[in-house]
């Protein structure tokens, strides 16, 4: 048996979207005001998840005309942060007798720090 390992790039236009509970950011709910919708300017006061492509080559954050961006505070302090990305990273072949596996097309990962 015999394989054949070869490097690939690729590029990908996505949408990357992350979840987390923070409780110190829970507040009362009011009538009418679930959800808070808030600019990206407070992600510079907040925890987010330190989250990297370890394959990643090149990476970019879409900024036309604004930041393709948003965050929005639930009540009981569940984040959802969305961001358009496009990052351009390599993969591994593996060909082995006419099959071609992928393997880690796009591999993420995050370090979980204290708050």
């Amino acid at each position: 048996m015999r394989c054949i390992f070869f490097l690939q790039d690729f590029t990908l236009d996505v949408y990357f979207r992350q979840y987390w509970t923070d409780d110190r950011l829970s507040f009362q709910r009011q009538r009418g005001v679930e959800i808070l919708s808030v600019s990206t300017e407070y992600l510079r006061n907040m925890w987010v998840p330190d989250t990297f492509f370890p394959n990643e080559k090149t990476a970019y954050l879409h900024t036309v005309t604004t930041s393709n961006e948003f965050v929005r505070i639930r009540h009981d302090g569940e984040i959802s942060r969305s961001m358009r990305l496009l990052f351009h990273s390599k993969i591994i072949r593996n060909t082995n007798i006419f099959i071609v596996t992928v393997l880690g097309i796009a591999e993420l990962q995050s370090r979980r720090r204290a708050p």
